[in-house]
């Protein structure tokens, strides 16, 4: 569920579509204050910067994305979390130019390169360090896990990177999900059912 007050929902949104129409390092807080007819002020008191948005915007989606594997407790539940997730991705991926990893690039190339990689590798840790949350909850191999965790990144941004060309289909997407699905299901039944 998003968080903070409508206003910075509001921000929040106003922002995103700077990023997409005039990209990340473009955009400042005077294009974000004007856009809302807000004065600027007013835009500092609640948020000092373009990148303070940018992250809020990052955690509100992603702890969407992540609520929808908070029942999960067993591989069918996570089986069935994993099929609403591909849903939902596979929305954005035909979308691509709407979503929040549209902006996501834009916003690590802002950045001199070796803070870039910094920031990748918290974004990655970050990732894997979630999906491993979930994982464990069906999954006592720590192996597994990490061989799922990785597998699983990879994929989504295997595809978020395919989605940029705009040469992905509902088909594409579709088989890539199901291989990460079979691979669930086989390190399941391979180890995690016979306990």
């Amino acid at each position: 569920m998003k968080k903070g007050s409508k206003r910075k929902l509001d921000i929040q949104q106003a922002t995103r579509l700077l990023i997409i129409e005039k990209g990340y390092s473009a955009v400042t807080m005077a294009d974000i204050s004007e856009a809302l007819k807000l004065s600027v002020g007013g835009l500092y008191y609640h948020y000092h910067s373009v990148e303070e948005i940018f992250l809020d915007i990052v955690e509100n989606e992603t702890s969407d994305v992540w609520g929808i594997f908070s029942d999960v407790k067993d591989i069918e539940s996570l089986i069935k979390a994993f099929r609403l997730y591909y849903q939902l991705e596979k929305g954005d991926m035909m979308n691509f130019e709407n979503t929040l990893n549209c902006i996501f690039y834009p916003y690590f190339f802002s950045f001199p390169p070796d803070i870039r990689k910094e920031k990748m590798k918290e974004a990655y840790l970050n990732t894997i360090n979630a999906i491993n949350t979930i994982l464990k909850k069906v999954y006592k191999n720590k192996e597994h896990i990490k061989l799922l965790s990785h597998r699983i990144y990879i994929m989504l941004h295997g595809l978020n990177i395919l989605a940029t060309t705009g040469q992905i289909d509902e088909l594409i997407i579709k088989n890539e999900f199901l291989e990460v699905e079979k691979f669930m299901l086989q390190l399941y039944h391979e180890s995690e059912g016979r306990q």
